[in-house]
């Protein structure tokens, strides 16, 4: 019977209600509702018979999203297919629906074996649709699976285009983004590309969506947490990665049951977990079981699958079970092989390792050949099957997939030579080849570096780099030891000024750069406007980071939302800089570095210098190298130079925190014990010669955990090495090196010569003085606090860190002896001299004042928010009123009066990160505080201490401390140091003097001297 035009208006809008309310169900991520509703809808729409195309075709969509998100693929993509054929029965078919079945398709279709290849042609007759009718809703969308599919395909620079109009397109029709996963996506890219500095703050920023729009407990928190999780495992935060993947896993299970896509891949990241943390029996499970999983729902021949045999076999491999991970490998390698295009990094990670198992069998010429095909699979220009051959370095992906290729092809060149050299017919052309893919390895990483933004992502490449310099510089000094060709220690010594403080060597660059580019003085007052702000921010999120209460979590979000937003402003602004003045961009990425022969020539120009002061002081650099299995110690003279490798014991770590403990602790033979044993490893190769009366000038540049030692408390041992017979009892009776030389360090040669250059200008300035010393910490009136000068005297040391008695700031008075006795030598010679003390010893008067003096001297506590190192700095009071000459008897009398008097502000801290942010001329900058020169040991860039926020800041030579300091010791010691200045000697010279003048009191041990050191002249 024909239904009259009131009964079909009524279905039809029956039929809508039930397809709004589909809608509904599947936006509240109820999906078996949503299913449940449009298949009634579908049925019922058959028992009617009715003509209802549109709604038929909305409902076949809206189907095949549902099967999309709950990784049905085929059922998903089948539901589009029928929606796009029914458009093509209608004579005006409804376009917005047309391009929603195309990109259902194109999405469904990736993950599809038999129409992968097709999938991008689905989304961009998608996107042609939506871009000549406006259906600017769904653009993001499509721009969000092109984006994907690129990135499956391994373009992630096309990726990132797409994915960055995603965000455009948001922007313009919302103002914001308000779909947290746009973000992820993005993250994701950055991960990938090792820049996972750039990663955590987009997934930040989608954890902020996720938050505002109450979207707690749905996919896209679970999709946020998991990648969360991912990143802080990537970065060894492992037990907060866990605990993120933990809440990702609770949502996926919740929404989807135990056997969903997304919950391979949680269980995925909480295995690489355990992985990351060698614990392969704990990762295996969690990778089988994954395994399991997406078996079950892709075929069992498809790509995703093969990715999870590719991690039980790198698993399996770790564990030492290499015949059973083989098996893995292949499989995975069968499979990924027909999909050339797309899951290119996947396959060429899997010929990695299958290359890395013939590697451990020691068939080498298969794992070449492996490795070869690995970077053939990432270049498709680059087609060279032959073992030798490599791409030019304009041809190059510089990612760290490719970077590991050409590395691990390098080592096994390289273990190729040896096992043939070991039988006597070691192939020459193979270690040529070790040294040529070493150096290609060295030039990727340099690419990398520039395309890596932010801190955090350069520390994760140094990582794996630092192994990278190391084996480079072993196979130069074999060729070396082969060939006897000097050019190999040359390009040894070059390898090694490559590898340190990369990024502060740009920073410096940078300062240098934004002056001589004639950069408009309103840019650079906004570029330090964001500069501060990313700093207290940076600063702010450490603090938090590190508490554990309820609100955590919402503070961490807030924060890094901020950073993200002022770092997207900052990143532009530089772009413009980059852009708009040529010289800036060229300054700042100046790679020239220091090499043997310009090292020479200055240490020539340094000799010339001395002999025309009649102090023929012999000058020597003395550059260390700590790889993984060797230390390499180049000596360079005037005329001449020299390498030599030394085996590094398994304990040199802690044979280096023994000594420095032993130093601590004062206990002598501990201290006799780990000082010979480095003196043997670190000092007897140099063959120094000992020179008491005419001390030579010894510059010594660390690398790695050598920035903890203290080289001047080394000394030289006695000839039979028997102490007892050479009368040493105690540490008076030793001779250390600080005897016979002047002792000078720095980060790296190229700083060095570039310190020279600054310090032309510095030198130059009228030899003004300015004085820091907060003195007062105290804040209550307790009997255990109100102390005066004379407390101190004759009594157990106080030291000048943040702990002193139970965890309390002691008050420093020797701090205001000190700065007001060096004002007073200053002033005693008619020189120009400042001091602030207590209220008046301020960030705030720091800041206007620093910039202004020659000489700059800061007495107070040294500060670490934790054992990490990662937030360091110094305390100054609050603020208050300067303490010139006039007031300064007055600031005198105080000292006797109880400290609670003193204090009224609370103290401040300068932060090591603040520190950067200093302007200074400097020539001299002195941190009397403990541990100074003490933060967190970064591979490749040294101490990411106090002292290297003030050498950024434009100080040319900086004193600074190994460890805590005793108060009352150190104040006589900078006394002295000034002291001998002013006579005109040299830095390294003063600090010598002032350290000699301690060592002859009585009952002194290293703890009162040895922490001061000097980076400079």
């Amino acid at each position: 019977m024909k239904k009259t035009s009131t009964q079909i208006e009524a279905l039809q809008q029956k039929l809508a209600a039930y397809l709004l309310q589909a809608d509904e169900l599947f936006e509240q991520e109820k999906f078996e509702e949503s299913l449940k509703t449009t298949t009634k809808t579908l049925q019922l729409i058959e028992q009617e018979s009715a003509d209802m195309p549109n709604i038929k075709i909305s409902l076949y969509n809206l189907q095949g999203h549902i099967y999309f998100c709950k990784t049905q693929y085929k059922k998903s993509f089948t539901n589009y297919e029928t929606a796009l054929n029914l458009q093509l029965l209608l004579t005006q078919p409804n376009l917005a629906e047309k391009a929603k079945a195309l990109l259902g398709l194109g999405q469904s279709g990736m993950y599809s074996e038999k129409v992968k290849d097709k999938s991008l042609a689905y989304l961009e007759e998608s996107l042609k649709i939506a871009l000549e009718n406006n259906y600017t809703q769904c653009l993001s969308d499509i721009y969000n699976a092109i984006g994907n599919y690129h990135q499956l395909k391994g373009n992630w620079e096309e990726s990132l285009h797409f994915l960055h109009k995603v965000i455009e397109v948001q922007n313009d029709l919302y103002g914001q983004v308000t779909i947290p996963v746009y973000f992820i996506n993005i993250a994701s890219i950055y991960s990938l590309k090792g820049a996972h500095g750039k990663s955590i703050q987009y997934a930040y920023k989608a954890l902020q969506i996720v938050k505002q729009e109450n979207k707690e407990g749905t996919n896209d928190a679970a999709i946020t947490y998991s990648f969360l999780g991912r990143e802080y495992i990537y970065q060894d935060q492992f037990e907060k990665g866990l605990s993120y993947c933990h809440k990702a896993f609770d949502i996926w299970k919740k929404l989807f049951g135990e056997k969903h896509q997304a919950i391979g891949y949680v269980l995925d990241m909480m295995a690489s977990a355990y992985f990351y943390q060698e614990k392969f029996e704990e990762a295996l499970p969690y990778f089988k079981k994954a395994l399991q999983i997406y078996q079950s729902i892709f075929d069992k021949k498809s790509a995703e699958v093969a990715l999870f045999n590719k991690r039980v076999g790198l698993c399996l491999f770790k564990m030492g079970k290499i015949e059973d991970a083989f098996p893995y490998y292949q499989q995975a390698e069968k499979i990924l092989a027909k999909h050339p295009q797309l899951y290119q990094n996947q396959i060429t990670s899997t010929y990695r390792y299958l290359a890395k198992y013939h590697r451990i069998k020691e068939n080498y010429i298969e794992a070449l050949q492996y490795f070869q095909k690995g970077i053939v699979s990432l270049l498709p220009s680059f087609n060279e099957d032959a073992i030798y051959s490599l791409p030019s370095v304009e041809e190059a992906y510089p990612n760290q997939e490719f970077f590991r290729l050409v590395n691990n092809k390098a080592a096994t060149f390289y273990e190729k030579y040896l096992k043939e050299k070991a039988q006597n017919k070691g192939n020459l052309k193979d270690l040529k080849a070790a040294y040529q893919t070493y150096l290609y390895a060295c030039l990727i990483i340099d690419c990398m570096r520039k395309d890596y933004s932010t801190e955090m992502s350069n520390f994760l490449l140094n990582r794996e780099s630092t192994t990278i310099y190391g084996q480079s510089i072993e196979v130069c000094h074999a060729f070396f030891e082969q060939s006897q060709n000097a050019l190999y220690i040359h390009k040894a010594f070059s390898l090694s000024e490559q590898e340190k403080v990369h990024l502060l060597k740009t920073a410096i660059n940078e300062v240098e750069a934004k002056t001589k580019a004639h950069i408009p003085q309103n840019l650079l007052q906004q570029e330090l406007q964001y500069q501060k702000e990313i700093t207290q921010l940076k600063d702010n999120l450490l603090k938090v980071s590190n508490q554990h209460n309820s609100t955590n979590e919402d503070e961490v979000v807030s924060i890094e939302s901020r950073l993200f937003d002022l770092n997207h402003q900052y990143e532009k602004l530089i772009h413009q800089f980059e852009k708009d003045y040529p010289k800036y961009y060229q300054l700042k990425y100046n790679s020239q570095l220091a090499n043997i022969d310009s090292i020479q020539s200055y240490l020539r120009q340094k000799n010339q210098a001395a002999f025309a002061e009649k102090t023929n002081l012999r000058q020597i650099l003395i550059s260390y190298f700590v790889s993984e299995t060797y230390i390499y110690i180049f000596k360079i003279t005037a005329d001449t130079y020299s390498l030599q490798k030394v085996e590094k014991p398994a304990h040199f770590h802690q044979l280096i925190i023994g000594f420095n403990k032993a130093i601590n602790s004062v206990e002598i033979e501990d201290f006799l014990e780990t000082a010979i044993e480095l003196y043997d490893l670190l000092i007897t190769p140099l063959q120094l010669e000992k020179s008491p009366k005419q001390p030579s000038n010894l510059t010594i540049l660390r690398h790695d955990v050598l920035h903890y030692l203290p080289f001047d408390a080394l000394f030289f041992p006695p000839a039979n090495r028997d102490f007892e017979a050479a009368e040493i009892y105690d540490f008076h009776d030793l001779d250390y090196l600080i005897y016979h030389f002047n002792i000078a360090y720095h980060y790296s040669a190229t700083l060095l010569l570039h310190s020279e250059k600054r310090q032309q200008h510095t030198n130059q300035q009228a030899a003004t003085f300015l004085g820091f010393a907060p003195v007062n910490f105290v804040t209550n009136t307790t009997e255990k606090n109100e102390l005066t000068l004379e407390s101190y005297r004759g009594k157990s040391k106080v030291f000048r860190n943040k702990n002193w008695g139970e965890n309390i700031l002691g008050n420093l008075p020797n701090t205001a002896i000190e700065v007001e006795e060096v004002y007073q030598l200053f002033h005693q010679q008619k020189l120009s001299a400042k001091a602030f003390l207590y209220d008046a010893a301020s960030k705030q008067n720091l800041f206007e004042e620093a910039s202004k003096h020659k000489y700059v001297l800061i007495s107070t506590h040294g500060f670490q928010y934790d054992e990490t190192g990662n937030l360091t700095g110094i305390y100054l009071a609050n603020g208050g009123e300067e303490i010139d000459n006039q007031t300064l008897e007055e600031a005198s009398e105080k000292r006797g009066t109880n400290p609670s008097q003193l204090s009224k502000n609370s103290n401040t801290i300068l932060t090591t990160s603040e520190s950067y942010l200093l302007s200074l001329q400097a020539d001299l900058v002195v941190l009397s505080s403990c541990s100074s020169g003490i933060g967190r040991l970064q591979k490749g860039e040294g101490m990411m201490a106090m002292h290297r926020g003030f050498l950024y800041a434009g100080a040319s030579n900086i004193i600074f401390t190994q460890f805590d300091i005793p108060d009352e010791m150190s104040s006589l010691l900078i006394k002295k140091l000034f002291a001998a200045i002013l006579e005109g000697n040299t830095y390294t010279a003063a600090l010598r003097k002032a350290k000699l003048h301690i060592l002859k009191q009585e009952g002194v041990s290293p703890q009162d001297w040895a922490a001061f050191a000097l980076i400079g002249r």
